[in-house]
């Protein structure tokens, strides 16, 4: 018995060895894992970013880094860890409605995000697990950086870097009420503002400003159906935000009522890829007017 004993600690030694001794190859990848751009105009958020600034027609210089889904707490680490080895003139910020909803303080803890989320950004947010900063299902956390960083090493854990994607399609997906209660409603009530993500936006401000980066917040155009339908204190609360940046000099371009045809929207709140070329072409006319 005591033989037997004796054998299962010991390779239970071996187990937990081998595990830690991956964890600390991984760790030491992502803290020398240097982000090169190599792009002085970058932009940043979510799917209304990804796809609707086709950075290639904004100038050569712009890269675009957003992904689908991505709340404004990735966006932040995002951008923090793209300071520590990049120099970037301007940064490209979507600002929209749904930015500022209430259904981002869930995209750790829900099932129908947290998996993609953590996947995705455990380098740069792996500290939710043991901080109160953000709701997180950290058991849930807890097995993707065991899997992630424990199983093997690999030097693939710049994930959270995205590119600009969309396609055509023959006739526009009229899910409006589907999309807005999606962005502005959990669990059949009114989502409400996020404190979270407003605090994680201002947190941007302020560290373009302490990095002298010239900063645009620009809201994308969405279907008239889509914008009728959201909720009156997300367009107050936008405006409201939309007039402090403004005060401080930060330039905001509100597109979110520009008017497009449907022949040129993917679904109810994106353009489709004809429709973000026209509209990074405005882009690019906004952006040399405040230069």
């Amino acid at each position: 018995m005591r033989k037997f004993i004796k054998n299962i600690i010991f390779f239970s030694l071996i187990i937990v060895a081998y595990l830690g001794i991956n964890f600390l190859i991984n760790l030491y990848f992502i803290e020398t894992h240097k982000d090169k751009l190599s792009h002085t105009t970058i932009v940043m958020g979510d799917s209304h970013a990804q796809k609707l600034f086709y950075s290639k027609l904004i100038s050569k210089n712009t890269r675009n880094i957003a992904q689908s889904a991505e709340p404004y707490i990735i966006t932040y680490y995002k951008l923090k860890k793209i300071l520590e080895s990049n120099t970037i003139d301007t940064l490209i910020i979507a600002f929209c409605h749904h930015n500022i909803s209430g259904f981002n303080d869930i995209k750790f803890i829900d099932k129908t995000w947290s998996f993609e989320m953590m996947e995705r950004s455990y380098p740069l947010t792996g500290h939710l697990l043991y901080s109160n900063e953000y709701p997180v299902d950290r058991i849930g956390y807890l097995g993707t950086i065991i899997e992630e960083m424990c199983y093997y090493p690999h030097n693939t854990h710049g994930r959270y870097i995205g590119k600009y994607s969309n396609w055509n399609n023959e006739e526009m997906k009229k899910d409006a009420k589907d999309a807005t209660w999606r962005h502005f409603y959990y669990k059949k009530k009114n989502a409400g503002i996020s404190d979270l993500s407003v605090g994680y936006l201002k947190k941007m401000v302020q560290l373009t400003k302490e990095h002298n980066i010239n900063l645009v917040l620009m809201t994308p155009p969405v279907h008239k159906s889509y914008f009728d339908l959201i909720p009156q204190n997300f367009k107050d609360e936008f405006n409201k935000l939309k007039n402090e940046f403004e005060s401080q000099e930060i330039p905001v371009f509100d597109d979110s009522q520009y008017h497009y045809p449907d022949t040129l929207f993917l679904n109810s709140d994106h353009l489709n890829k004809k429709g973000s070329k026209i509209y990074s072409l405005r882009v690019r006319k906004q952006l040399q007017s405040i230069q």
